[in-house]
């Protein structure tokens, strides 16, 4: 006959059910081979204060709070929970107290109540997990790093534009010309570094002068000249850099004037669009793109029309070459 603790006895006679004692963790004799596949189950626990499905699944350690992997959407953790904060002191007949882990990067906080023994801190004996009474939240400061990272956009200053304007311009005033200089480099760099990323930058900010800065190797042959914007004369150049219009030809940018011509009528079509410029490739017909929803599927719906078009032609028998 199996030899029964005293601490069991009296929890059956107490009417409570223990999962486990200190002393049973590591038989010798116990079969693993269904810890994975019989301990797993599904609970609705508070995600982010929201009520989410959970599946809890035991690992191959013999206690109900250690190797335990949480799911839920797209997140899954293998975490090990630890005794913290006493709720309810029963006495001789247990406690009831909050168990805590973290995912690996942090990033989590897991709490769940359990039901254990008198002297758990030196017993270990669990009783029960209420998995049902499971809270999963998120650090604050980890949520916005991540954000962050998504974005690449910082906190918002909380001072008033015209605030910003004066402590800018104080600033400024205390400055040499060379710091002034390196500043303006700084910033045109900055700039710069916008329309190169894959996101890249709005058009209203986006200049000829920038165009002409990023696009090295272009925009060295001078063509002609002809009166620019300001009411000056100013050059055309021939090696110029060609920019995509919604009817999918290509615009010829070789001055200012045809620049402010294009960037008007983009903008009035489709807004102030992100622009994506690419002095790396080799295609000279892929050299600028614009990345937004509207102005894509204006291209899309055209070359649907020209193809049904030619699909037409050809089953009426006209020749499409």
């Amino acid at each position: 006959m199996k030899k029964t603790l005293l601490t069991e006895r009296f929890q059956k006679l107490a009417g409570i059910k223990p999962l486990y004692t200190l002393e049973e963790q590591n038989p010798t004799n116990r079969d693993t081979s269904k810890d994975t596949t019989s301990g797993v189950f599904k609970v609705d626990a508070e995600v982010e204060d929201e009520t989410t499905e959970v599946t809890v699944k035991y690992g191959h350690a013999t206690g109900p709070v250690d190797d335990v992997t949480i799911s839920w959407g797209n997140e899954s953790h293998n975490v090990d929970f630890e005794a913290e904060d006493v709720i309810d002191d029963h006495g001789n007949e247990g406690k009831d107290m909050t168990f805590v882990a973290y995912s690996q990067d942090d990033k989590w906080r897991f709490i769940v109540d359990v039901a254990v023994g008198f002297n758990y801190e030196d017993s270990g004996e669990i009783y029960e997990v209420h998995w049902q009474t499971l809270e999963i939240d998120i650090d604050d400061a980890k949520k916005k790093t991540d954000e962050q990272s998504v974005t690449g956009m910082e906190d918002e200053d909380p001072r008033r534009p015209k605030d910003i304007e004066f402590d800018t311009a104080q600033a400024m005033s205390k400055l040499t010309p060379d710091d002034k200089d390196k500043i303006g480099d700084i910033q045109s760099m900055m700039n710069r570094e916008k329309y190169l990323s894959p996101q890249g930058g709005p058009l209203e900010g986006l200049t000829f002068d920038m165009v002409v800065d990023i696009f090295k190797d272009n925009y060295k042959d001078v063509q002609f000249t002809r009166k620019q914007p300001n009411g000056e004369d100013g050059p055309y150049y021939r090696d110029h850099v060609s920019f995509p219009n919604a009817d999918d030809s290509l615009a010829g940018i070789g001055d200012v004037s045809s620049f402010e011509d294009w960037k008007y009528e983009t903008m009035e079509n489709f807004g102030n669009v992100s622009i994506k410029l690419d002095p790396n490739t080799n295609m000279w017909f892929d050299k600028v793109k614009i990345i937004d929803d509207n102005f894509q599927a204006t291209l899309d719906k055209l070359a649907k029309g020209k193809a049904d078009a030619m699909k037409r032609d050809q089953e009426l028998g006209r020749n499409i070459d």
